[in-house]
């Protein structure tokens, strides 16, 4: 749900993840009779008003009289719109659309960073609020069976609203319905009238095994599901003619990725062909191609996989982003309820195939030899076996199975069934608590207790700083309704290390605490054993690290977490502050995010100086949470967008770079080391005189994920 509230001319919406809009309107006045709100939204406002003014962000305009559909990305500028029926669509941390009829101005004000739309008088309204952060479908409940696995997997694309390329779009794609067991099958008539298969259908073993593994792609291509006595997987289609056919198990994983990497990502290109295509930067790679877009797009889907698998994609395939996510899954019933949150992340499925790590191969892939314990704790720091797959199909993984990950967010069940239930209990503004237990890193207690306080000026954030806590105020803590606790100080076998004695998770019947930082030695299982009592997702240590490095990661990641980045992204950002990056860890739902960025999804930025006045420049934009989403870096004589996962390549003379960090608010590996853009830009003009003329050159990001 979004809570809506207007108060003297300033519109303030809150969804249940706490992400916030203000935007103003001019000459509000409700009403009860306005324009029909044409999408899927959350909340409405109906009323009138002589114009609306945002933050600058991602508009489309789509013209509902004429069904033309457009993009209004001007760094600065004037739109004109003729009388028309028209809903305009604005891409802010919720997605507003704003429904009207007539002419209307819009116009880019890139001094104050902000858009505007002057309908010229008053005008009858109505304001849509969509959340970013979808609720699932109702819960299809089957029996603990291979059939009962099998019907729940059919169900779970029920969460697709288009047959089209328009797939690709994470708009179009909502929560699957949640997987429970029960002595009978039951399918909700809401789950049941949105389930329909395309003109394809997968044959599966009577094997739990492949069936877990072919999930992703019977949920993205909506195929119906039929077990088979054939000891293979096949893909069937009448456009096909011959069938697909799929190798064993092993080699399935991989064939599996292949397919949907191809097919997701020929529909993210195809897609432009229909009413919502955009400028896309990667769109000349279907020239290479050579096959007709718009009657692909029209195609059903067998036709269209028909044509997708007659090209030379191989030929094109590095130029487009790679898989953002694999989970490797023990092929339990336990695991089968992550499903429909593993499919709504859009993540592929690789069975476990531990191969043994030895504590020195973590060390020297840490980039070091022999690092001396953090102050050393009372007691023995835990110590864990550590494992990693023998394959990974994407670039991040999660490890929902025994054993300690390197690499790898250690996911767990009941970490994707509290983050619903934390969405239950949202109220408030964001609360985040520093603990520090260890008088020695007063420094690091200091530095993220500014980054906080620096964000809540922007934010809405509750947040304080405790000293010195003993086993019952620790507990206490753990019991509240806190969105982020950061704890500072020691850990080993018996727990957390308070000022009398130590605290373990496993006393604690449930926490409240939604994401946590534990940066204390050796934290993993505490950190697992405040997710399976109730928190989402946080950040621990495999092993002892130095103080300074501990200072270093936990301003890092503070500062990222709470800018909007994903958990596991976050962490494999921060950890580039220390050669110790391999003793840091996520448990829980790595792509988990607290809080939202200044965009609503944020980037980072790669950079290498080339000569002394001149840098690459690279911008990373993560699909970990967006996959197939749009993002655009405005600089000059760029005006095309490109899918998020694709990097951006440019080369910025310095005065220019330092003038665009100046301007943003994003993380910036600079020749190897991480940097805040902000900070880095303050250094850069202490370093070199500006050149007056670059002045004019301010730059933006804008991100549009549909």
């Amino acid at each position: 749900m979004t809570d809506v509230v207007v108060e003297d001319g300033l519109v303030t919406a809150v969804d249940d993840a706490k992400n916030e809009v203000r935007f103003r309107v001019d000459g509000w006045h409700p009403t009860s009779v306005s324009p029909a709100m044409e999408r899927r939204v959350d909340r409405t406002l109906h009323g009138s008003a002589r114009g609306l003014s945002f933050r600058d962000a991602a508009v489309s305009i789509e013209r509902l009289d004429q069904r033309r559909w457009s993009v209004f990305d001007d760094r600065s500028g004037v739109r004109e719109l003729r009388p028309g029926r028209y809903l305009v669509q604005v891409a802010t941390n919720l997605v507003i659309y704003v429904r009207f009829d007539g002419p209307c101005r819009l116009e880019r004000r890139s001094e104050a960073d902000a858009l505007d739309l002057d309908f010229g008088g008053p005008v009858a309204v109505t304001i849509g609020f969509r959340s970013r952060i979808e609720s699932p479908l109702e819960t299809v409940t089957v029996p603990r069976t291979l059939e009962g696995v099998r019907t729940a997997i059919r169900h779970q694309s029920a969460a697709i609203e288009t047959a089209t390329p328009d797939r690709s779009y994470p708009s179009k794609r909502t929560h699957p319905p949640l997987v429970a067991f029960g002595d009978a099958e039951h399918v909700p008539d809401s789950v049941a009238c949105l389930t329909s298969f395309d003109d394809l259908t997968l044959r599966v073993p009577a094997s739990l095994d492949q069936l877990l593994v072919v999930a992703p792609l019977a949920y993205y291509l909506a195929t119906d599901l039929e077990f088979t006595s054939a000891e293979t997987v096949s893909l069937e289609s009448p456009a096909m003619g011959t069938p697909l056919r799929f190798d064993g198990t092993e080699a399935l994983e991989a064939q599996v990725a292949s397919l949907l990497h191809r097919v997701f990502s020929l529909d993210c290109l195809v897609r432009n062909a229909g009413p919502y295509g955009v400028d896309l930067q990667e769109s000349d790679l279907l020239d290479a191609m050579s096959f007709d877009p718009r009657a692909t797009y029209e195609a059903t889907g067998g036709e269209r996989l028909a044509r997708y698998l007659e090209v030379e994609f191989a030929a094109v395939a590095d130029q487009l982003p790679p898989w953002h996510l694999s989970v490797v899954v023990e092929p339990t019933y336990a695991n089968v309820p992550t499903l429909p949150y593993l499919l709504d992340r859009l993540s592929l499925i690789q069975l476990p195939r531990p191969v043994p790590v030895s504590r020195q191969a973590v060390v020297s892939a840490s980039l070091g030899s022999a690092f001396p314990d953090r102050s050393a704790p009372a007691g023995p720091s835990p110590s864990y076996d550590l494992v990693r797959n023998e394959s990974r199909l994407g670039v991040h993984q999660g490890w929902l199975a025994d054993g300690v990950p390197v690499d790898a967010f250690r996911a767990s069940a009941r970490a994707f069934e509290n983050h619903l239930g934390h969405l239950e209990q949202s109220d408030g503004p964001r609360t985040v608590v520093v603990v520090n237990n260890d008088d020695e890193m007063f420094d690091e207690r200091t530095a993220v207790t500014a980054v906080y306080r620096d964000r809540a000026k922007e934010l809405s954030i509750d947040m304080r700083t405790v000293e010195s806590v003993t086993r019952d105020d620790l507990a206490a803590l753990l019991a509240e309704p806190i969105d982020f606790l950061h704890f500072i100080g020691h850990c080993d076998e018996r727990g957390l290390r308070c000022v009398d004695g130590h605290l373990s998770a496993t006393d604690l019947d449930e926490t409240g605490v939604q994401t946590f930082f534990l940066n204390a030695c050796g934290s993993f299982e505490q950190g697992l054993e405040l997710v399976d009592r109730g928190s989402v997702a946080g950040a621990v240590t495999l092993r002892p690290v130095l103080d300074p490095t501990a200072t270093k990661i936990g301003a890092a990641f503070a500062r990222l977490v709470i800018h909007g980045f994903a958990i596991e992204y976050a962490l494999s950002l921060a950890s580039r502050r220390s050669v110790s990056n391999k003793f840091y860890t996520v448990v829980g739902d790595g792509t988990h995010r607290l809080s939202q960025g200044d965009d609503a999804f944020p980037a980072d930025v790669t950079a290498e100086r080339r000569s002394d006045h001149e840098y690459a420049v690279r911008f990373n934009f993560s699909p970990l949470n967006v996959p197939g989403g749009l993002a655009k870096p405005l600089f000059p004589d760029d005006s095309a967008y490109l899918l998020r996962g694709s990097p951006y390549t440019t080369r910025l003379e310095e005065s220019v770079f330092a003038e665009f960090l100046s301007e943003v608010n994003i993380p910036v590996i600079l020749d190897g080391q991480f940097c805040w853009s902000t900070d880095l830009a303050d250094r850069l003009r202490q370093t070199e005189n500006r050149d007056p003329s670059s002045t004019d050159s301010k730059n933006h990001r804008r991100t549009n994920n549909n």
